[in-house]
């Protein structure tokens, strides 16, 4: 049995746990680009079931491109309303830049209206990426940024809504990563998302 094998078994083992509660993947898109071709990559959400009622009023996103250089964000606006996801929050909620530049994505939106219900496909952000002429072939990551608060998303009485990050990537030659790996580190986030509701339980009063 190779590792591949061996880490899905596991996974798949594991899975059932979180799916008995339903959990939220937060994913980035992967694309394949050209040298000199600019596309767009988005922020969306997928749901496990069964559903939650999360009462989503406000989040952040933070987003940093590492690669071998000749790949940005850009051009502006950096930031913008999803497409090919149905916003989170209504059609011309602001989305705020906090602090964003050529490889990295600082982004922030909040309501004081009636709290959202989060649903499967639902999209944050929309962000343009562009590949350099004569930038190496590659695969560029695109990775969250889980510490201090950078990516988080609050309900209307101050809790931390929970969610399993999946990481993206831009490919400047060769193929974009399979599917079947998303859907693997996607389990595994979601095992580990499961456990750690296990350990609260246990150690709450």
């Amino acid at each position: 049995m190779n590792v591949r094998t061996t880490i899905f078994t596991l996974c798949a083992f594991l899975l059932p746990a979180a799916a008995a509660r339903g959990a939220l993947t937060l994913n980035v898109e992967s694309v394949q680009l050209a040298p000199g071709e600019t596309g767009f990559i988005e922020v969306f959400f997928t749901e496990l079931p069964p559903a939650q009622r999360e009462r989503l009023v406000a989040y952040s996103v933070g987003l940093d491109l590492i690669s071998q250089g000749g790949i940005t964000f850009g051009p502006g606006p950096l930031l913008g309303e999803p497409t090919a996801h149905p916003f989170v929050f209504a059609p011309g909620t602001p989305i705020d830049d906090t602090g964003s530049g050529p490889t990295r994505i600082r982004a922030a939106s909040a309501i004081l209206t009636e709290p959202v219900n989060i649903t499967d496909n639902m999209g944050l952000l929309r962000v343009p990426v562009t590949v350099a002429r004569g930038a190496p072939q590659q695969r560029g990551a695109v990775a969250f940024v889980l510490t201090g608060g950078l990516t988080e998303f609050s309900d209307d009485v101050g809790n931390t809504i929970e969610f399993v990050p999946v990481n993206g990537a831009i490919e400047t030659g060769g193929e974009v990563p399979e599917p079947s790996a998303t859907l693997l580190a996607a389990a595994c986030g979601l095992a580990a998302l499961a456990r750690r509701r296990r350990q609260r339980t246990r150690t709450a009063p």
